[in-house]
């Protein structure tokens, strides 16, 4: 019925090892959006990178924590939180002198207003999530990097286009 302590530690430890390689994937798509190419050797250098990789772990779990206080309010909070620090990792990615906190107060000024918008992006693929639960999950082979690029392309051109508005350079 429940599975061994020693199988869940393993799996704890699988999960924050795996957090890095996750989240390096945003840089991949970052990447694929604004150059038209991108390399896979790319998504694994961030293990090369000790400090860096330990940022995004710490990031993850703050964000983590965060939408999860905010969720004890009710759900809305906590899911109008989680789009609010939807955009932490492109930016800890397009901005390494950043620290976690500064990062999470950031995506939540950038998204200020454009929150509807990355909702009903989002909520345009839940035909194609309902599909993929009828393929017994085959579907997301297709569908996750469909995703990826899409949440690029969203933070290139309103969050990266609002903030040349904001700083234009002379």
């Amino acid at each position: 019925m429940f599975p061994p302590f020693g199988a869940n530690v393993f799996d704890t430890i699988l999960s924050i090892i795996l957090i890095p390689l996750t989240i390096s994937t945003t840089g991949f798509y970052l990447s694929l959006t604004r150059n038209g190419n991108s390399n896979i050797p790319e998504v694994f250098s961030i293990y090369k990178e000790v400090k860096k990789s330990l940022k995004l772990i710490d990031a993850s779990i703050l964000q983590v924590i965060f939408i999860f206080l905010w969720s004890l309010l009710l759900i809305i909070p906590g899911f109008i939180k989680s789009i609010s620090y939807s955009q932490m990792f492109f930016l800890l990615r397009d901005h390494l002198e950043y620290t976690v906190l500064e990062a999470i107060s950031e995506s939540k000024k950038r998204m200020k207003g454009l929150k509807w918008k990355y909702f009903l992006m989002n909520l345009s693929f839940i035909s194609w999530v309902i599909l993929c639960m009828f393929t017994a999950g085959i579907g997301l082979l297709w569908l996750i990097p469909y995703i990826g690029p899409t949440a690029a392309a969203f933070n290139n051109e309103l969050i990266v286009t609002q903030e040349e508005f904001e700083n234009p350079q002379l």
